[in-house]
C-alpha cells in the first residue's frame, strides 16, 4: 500500500507519496472552497479488457491546526 498526502494552506498545495513531497505548488483558483476531487489517470494500464481498478483505504480528511 502506498500513502499519498495532499496538504493545503490557503493557495499553498504540496503533495506527498510514502512520505516524499512530489510537488509544493500556489494555485489561487479555489482558495475559499471547501470541496475536493480525486482524479486517477493510467492511458498505459487500462482498456476495455483490462480497467484499471482504484481502491481507497483509510481515507482521512482534517483540517490543518
Amino acid at each position: 500500500w502506498n500513502k499519498l498526502t495532499v496538504v493545503r494552506n490557503g493557495s499553498q498545495l504540496r503533495g506527498y507519496l510514502n512520505g516524499t513531497q512530489l510537488f509544493n505548488i500556489t494555485d489561487t483558483t479555489f482558495t475559499d472552497e471547501r470541496k475536493f476531487g480525486i482524479f486517477l489517470q493510467s492511458k498505459d494500464l487500462n482498456s476495455a479488457s483490462n480497467p484499471l481498478k482504484i481502491r481507497f483505504d483509510n481515507v482521512q480528511i482534517f483540517k490543518i491546526p
